[in-house]
């Protein structure tokens, strides 16, 4: 891994890039980081409502990806995903409780920002308009927006996902916690039919 750290006292960029074996970049993030300071600004009624929906420990129902087939992998070992609202099982938005079940770094505790960029990299997945039967989609971009660090050890995602003729889409999810909304995510998202076997 790399990083480097540039900017000054009010605003700082991160660029990280993680290598493979043989030094080749395979995933690259750049963290934008604000100072955050109280301006004494009046609320102007713009806060956006979290959606209303049950609270995680009342949601029994596991998430299941639009038909993919049960595996031993990142989604179902290492978070307890609950659904909120919508069919995993059927096309359209829909919104689940997302708990880490595990470290994401071995060795580290998971931070609610942490959860919050693992969580939001599911918002395609929670509101797929493709079957995984059928189609590969790739997330070629993930961004992560907070107006806050989450609080406890729950962050919803509702999300929902279009998808152009051109095999173009974009999937975007409104994040929150137990006390309201604290951001949104975007990813930029490429779908191809699946190759025959």
């Amino acid at each position: 891994m790399k990083h480097a750290v540039s900017g000054g006292r009010s605003v700082k960029r991160v660029r990280v890039e993680l290598l493979d074996a043989d030094d080749r970049e395979v995933a690259s993030a750049l963290l934008l980081m604000q100072r955050a300071t109280e301006v004494g600004m009046p609320r102007f009624g713009c806060a956006v409502p979290a959606p209303d929906v049950p609270p995680a420990d009342a949601c029994t129902t596991s998430v299941r990806f639009g038909g993919m087939p049960k595996q031993s992998a990142f989604h179902t070992t290492g978070l307890d995903i609950r659904l909120a609202a919508g069919d995993s099982e059927q096309p359209g938005p829909a919104t689940a409780w997302f708990r880490a079940e595990r470290p994401l770094v071995a060795g580290r505790d998971t931070s609610t920002v942490m959860l919050a960029c693992a969580a939001s990299d599911f918002g395609n997945g929670l509101s797929w308009e493709t079957p995984f039967s059928d189609y590969v989609f790739v997330n070629s971009d993930l961004t992560v927006l907070l107006e806050r660090p989450p609080e406890g050890e729950w962050l919803g995602v509702a999300a929902g996902t279009r998808v152009a003729a051109d095999g173009t889409g974009i999937a975007q999810s409104q994040l929150f916690d137990q006390r309201g909304h604290c951001g949104q995510a975007f990813q930029n998202l490429l779908v191809f039919a699946r190759p025959a076997r």
